[in-house]
């Protein structure tokens, strides 16, 4: 299961929110199931970050966001973003 989140930051966020989940890309790929994750940027909206994800399975996925390393994730995204979800099965 591949997710991938489009992210736009808020104002002046653009860095802190990429240099966090740069710190948070290795502790997600330790969690059961996570196949890869990796940040992207827009090359034409230099205010757009796209995370891209891979699961074994919606299940891994899901056990990961209720963690609180997921916890920590959703959070970061939620004060420095706003989100849409791209989601492919």
């Amino acid at each position: 299961m591949e997710l991938t989140i489009k992210l736009w930051t808020k104002v002046g966020k653009f860095l802190e929110l990429h240099q966090t989940l740069l710190m948070l890309l290795p502790i997600m790929r330790k969690n059961k199931g996570c196949r890869s994750s990796h940040i992207y940027r827009d090359v034409e909206n230099e205010e757009v970050l796209f995370l891209s994800m891979q699961w074994d399975d919606s299940d891994a996925l899901g056990m990961y966001l209720l963690s609180e390393d997921g916890g920590a994730i959703l959070g970061v995204i939620d004060l420095r973003g706003k989100v849409i979800p791209i989601v492919d099965l």
